[in-house]
């Protein structure tokens, strides 16, 4: 089996009434295929771009039925990206929420799901805290990665828990060529100050023996803003009227060697050390540790069966602190063993088995009256085509050491109408298991509760054209089971439903040699308990949100734009706080020195826009970076 090389090309979105509003935009229908951008949609990106999230296998983008986003490290640095939630805030169907700025809680809410409803991995290894049920977007590295692969819809069928809303798995980087050093400095608005360093390479033994190795290391640092706007019980509960710092150290080896044509070895380590600063009068500064280690193997046992094997530890450490003095430590560690077998039973259909571990501790000065639990999971997937059909069907049976069993499945099914168009419609369920924090916090944990379970119906048309690229989707999701603070018991509870119905539209093209991409989200999640919150918006999710892009190189500078606009949304359940609507615009240019050093510049929000993703703490205003790197 030899190496993936992986390629995509960026695929941002949009419905073409709406990009008229940009001078030159309304006539995409005209131009060249796209080459590169910024983001990737799987319809409509071209079949050589292979991904592995989606199916647990490496797969052609054309060769999936799912809706998949690939961010590729040119896409990042072209975007001048300084956080993996600078990355995601500037897709159209994501929604990104942020607590005042870089270090502050980050969560991400996919297709209207909960932001504990996504499953979050690095390098096959699930990570995030086992208390609180999500993953802390604000402390990862952008650095490190090589790509980020975003599966959309419900994908329990094959990971299990948490992927309702769908999977964002994070690849971290690794060498392709001969000896490359490189290295950055990064300045900006708010005392922001950023150096990255690293090497990486390959090399090549013999015929069939061959490496690679990465390692960087980077430290940013800012002053900040005042994170928190209020200081009522409806805020940060705290009269801090001062500006909330974040420093982070981050360092990353990846380095592997291929045996033979059939067989290859990984190894790679991630860690980032974070001092974040915020306002609050329980606390209001936190040490915290992220840090994942993942081995792997991958061989061919046989032409027809292949077989993967991934072990992986992930660690989330967080201490608080009140005016310097201790306020709790909660640490979390999650060991997990996948083993995944493709075998390829006719020329065009593929069984998939696998079976997967998971054991989750917590180490805490808070009582919890357990710390510890397992998951053993098995699950199987055919998939295969048959003249212009194609499908997949998938089935999982998790067994929770807390919770007892779950199974969940998918079916999908796409046909090929030819010139260039395909439609595809699926079916899956999924669901979410109960946190630490939701069972057994002292005071406020229910050991009762079930897991979170959901529905998906989704069916989308796509087109992938000399002069453009452009999809439509449409899904409808029913979650039963939500945890909810419940009065009644002064304690969580199964006591919620939801539904969620989206409509997705991106469109792509290049004209005159500029490179544009849109994409609108139109979104529509409501509460569907039968309580007096019946038939209000889930919080915190856009019911429109839309997202331009448009970049072009000259001979010795690019220059480019990002527009990203959400529509207003609620902040609480009750839908008595509504946030505003708000539109950013991003611009940015690169000056190349030489091939190999090059002067960028960024200014994020340039309309200087006031706004907030969660009530009371406020975003950055206008902001500028400037950053010298060198990049063989």
């Amino acid at each position: 089996m030899s190496i993936l090389k992986y390629k995509s090309f960026s695929l941002n979105v949009l419905h073409r009434s709406l990009a008229c509003s940009l001078a030159g935009v309304c006539v995409l229908a005209s131009g060249n295929t796209l080459a590169q951008t910024e983001t990737s949609d799987s319809d409509i990106i071209h079949s050589d771009t292979h991904i592995v999230t989606a199916n647990r296998m490496a797969l052609s983008i054309d060769e999936t039925l799912a809706s998949v986003k690939v961010i590729t490290r040119q896409d990042i640095e072209r975007q001048q990206s300084n956080s993996v939630q600078d990355v995601l805030s500037k897709l159209g169907n994501l929604s990104v929420v942020n607590n005042g700025g870089a270090g502050k809680t980050t969560s991400v809410f996919m297709r209207g799901a909960e932001s504990d409803q996504v499953l979050v991995l690095i390098d096959g290894v699930k990570v995030g805290s086992a208390t609180l049920g999500t993953t802390a977007f604000q402390f990862l590295s952008v650095d490190q990665i090589e790509r980020i692969e975003i599966v959309k819809g419900p994908r329990s069928s094959l990971y299990g828990s948490e992927a309702i809303g769908g999977v964002i798995q994070i690849f971290t980087r690794r060498g392709e060529q001969e000896f490359t050093p490189s290295f950055t400095v990064t300045g900006g608005s708010d005392d922001y100050v950023k150096t990255t360093g690293g090497v990486a390479g390959s090399y090549q033994l013999n015929d069939q023996q061959s490496g690679w190795y990465n390692l960087s290391a980077s430290f940013e640092e800012t002053s900040g803003f005042d994170s928190c706007a209020n200081i009522t019980s409806d805020g940060c509960f705290a009269d801090e009227p001062d500006k909330d710092g974040f420093k982070s150290a981050a360092f990353a080896l990846n380095v592997g060697h291929q045996f033979s044509e059939s067989t290859e070895a990984s190894l790679s380590f991630s860690r980032t050390d974070n001092d974040n600063e915020y306002d609050g009068s329980f606390s209001n500064e936190s040490d915290a540790l992220i840090q994942v280690l993942s081995l792997s193997l991958k061989t061919d046992i046989t032409k027809q069966w292949q077989s993967d094997f991934t072990v992986g530890r992930s660690w989330d450490e967080s201490e608080t602190f009140l005016n310097n003095t201790d306020a709790g430590e909660i640490n979390t560690e999650r060991d997990s063993f996948s083993w995944v077998n493709v075998f390829q039973i006719f020329t065009d259909h593929q069984l998939t088995w696998g079976a997967d571990y998971q054991q989750d501790e917590v180490d805490s000065d808070v009582g919890y009256a357990v710390t510890d639990r397992d998951n053993k999971a098995t699950f199987v997937q055919l998939q295969g085509q048959w003249q212009a059909h194609s499908y997949e069907m998938a089935l999982r049976y998790d067994d929770n050491e807390q919770f007892g069993n779950e199974t969940t499945g998918s079916l999908a099914w796409g046909y090929d109408l030819g010139a260039g168009y395909r439609v595809h419609s699926s079916y899956g369920t999924a669901f979410k298991a109960p946190s630490f924090n939701e069972l057994y916090y002292p005071g406020f944990g229910n050991a009762d509760l079930s897991p979170e379970t959901s529905s998906t119906v989704e069916v989308g048309l796509h087109a992938d054209l000399e002069a453009l690229s452009w999809s439509v989707t449409w899904f409808q999701t029913h979650v039963d089971d939500l945890i909810v603070y419940d009065s009644n018991i002064f304690a969580p509870n199964n006591v919620d439903s939801a539904r969620i119905k989206g409509l997705e539209m991106s469109v792509s093209s290049e004209i005159n040699e500029w490179d544009l991409q849109a994409d609108l989200a139109m979104l529509s999640a409501k509460d569907r308990s039968g309580t007096f919150n019946d038939g209000n918006d889930l919080p915190r999710r856009a019911d429109q949100s839309l997202a331009l892009h448009a970049d072009r190189d000259f001979a010795r500078f690019s220059t480019g734009m990002t527009l990203r606009a959400e529509s207003d949304r609620f902040d609480d359940a009750a839908n008595n706080d509504r946030l505003a609507g708000y539109v950013t615009l991003d611009l940015r240019a690169v000056y190349y020195v030489t091939d190999q050093i090059q002067v960028q510049g960024k200014i994020e929000n340039a309309m200087d826009q006031s706004y907030e993703t969660a009530q009371y703490y406020p975003q950055n205003n206008r902001s500028y970076y400037v950053t010298l790197a060198y990049r063989p």
